[in-house]
């Protein structure tokens, strides 16, 4: 009932701030009867913002259970405490992001943890978890290593020993500082989009597959943060959403118990759009629809301009994102509210 709730005022006709069955069917033609009167809580034949955001976080219980080489078609509920967590590095960010509900996750990458690709060093490991420890401000750090090969195209035994090394690092990170909750940026699983959009099939089955390889790392690891940067414009390809949730649906399939946290990126993956912001009503649906498919929360990434390599600086006057991310804020308060009720 998301689209509702977004045009709730565009069909309350006669702005009394109720939609009757007719109003609601104006910008959902397909609702019927039955559909309005499950979420009627007080049976007034009327529909109230509190009412939808009620339904909102019921609709759809209980975890998909899907068969190999198939979508997922049930969604879990959004948790209660979504958070929206600050990756960003923009220089001359504002003091109070964490009073407007941003906040601030420890991301390490990889030159302060190995010493080359080819180098694993347990000590230099150890050290930069006691590094790390200092500066986190939840006891949550997110390990962004990239280079190390895994992917769809890449063989069992290269995946494997990608695998093998990354459990190491955790284990190091963790037994060095037991306090730490550790995830790795993008695996598990590892982020498809074109097999993951495929639904029921050989190739969707084949992402299942090397996934299963990845799978063991769950063991290691505290939380995960699967990565869902959009690399098409919606009018150009609209799978951003199938890909999303098919991408949610594998973090908790290959990690099941496992806190998820997506990662986002208010632009355009590199290989596609080098530099080109999402437009803001697109960025307000990539939030929604992580919040809708259940995930914890979900990490933000930005403020590096890959054109004339260097921080971006923070500018609340030129920054969309920031405008749908602050709605989306208010959104989820206003949700919060109303489950309190």
């Amino acid at each position: 009932m998301a689209e509702l709730l977004e045009r709730f005022d565009e069909a309350d006709a006669d702005n009394d701030g109720c939609l009757t069955l007719e109003e609601a069917q104006t910008v959902m033609p397909g609702l019927t009867q039955e559909q309005f009167a499950l979420m009627d809580l007080n049976n007034d034949e009327l529909l109230t913002n509190e009412e939808l955001f009620s339904a909102s976080g019921q609709q759809i219980e209980g975890e998909s259970v899907e068969g190999e080489g198939e979508q997922p078609e049930e969604l879990i509920a959004p948790v209660e405490n979504f958070m929206i967590y600050d990756a960003t590095v923009y220089s001359n960010k504002p003091d109070n992001l964490v009073e407007k509900g941003f906040h601030p996750i420890a991301c390490i990458y990889e030159p302060e943890i190995l010493l080359s690709p080819d180098d694993l060093d347990e000590e230099f490991v150890r050290q930069a978890a006691r590094n790390e420890v200092e500066q986190t401000t939840n006891n949550m750090v997110v390990i962004d290593i990239e280079c190390w090969p895994f992917s769809t195209d890449d063989s069992s035994a290269i995946v494997t020993e990608t695998v093998n090394k990354l459990s190491l690092v955790a284990d190091w990170f963790k037994d060095e500082m037991p306090e730490l909750k550790v995830g790795f940026y993008s695996i598990p699983p590892i982020r498809d989009y074109w097999n993951a959009i495929e639904g029921q099939g050989a190739n969707y089955k084949k992402w299942q597959d090397i996934n299963d390889i990845v799978a063991p790392l769950a063991d290691h690891i505290d939380v995960t943060f699967p990565s869902l940067y959009t690399f098409y414009e919606p009018e150009e390809h609209d799978g951003w959403t199938v890909y999303a949730t098919a991408n949610i649906a594998e973090t908790r399939r290959t990690a099941p118990g496992k806190p998820t946290y997506p990662f986002i990126w208010h632009q355009y993956h590199t290989s596609s759009r080098l530099g080109t912001e999402i437009p803001e009503d697109f960025w307000y649906l990539q939030l929604q629809t992580i919040w809708e498919r259940g995930a914890d929360g979900v990490v933000i990434w930005g403020g590096w301009d890959f054109v004339n390599n260097g921080l971006l600086e923070w500018n609340n006057d030129s920054m969309s994102w920031w405008n749908a991310t602050q709605k989306f804020i208010d959104f989820l308060e206003q949700y919060r509210g109303a489950q309190e009720r």
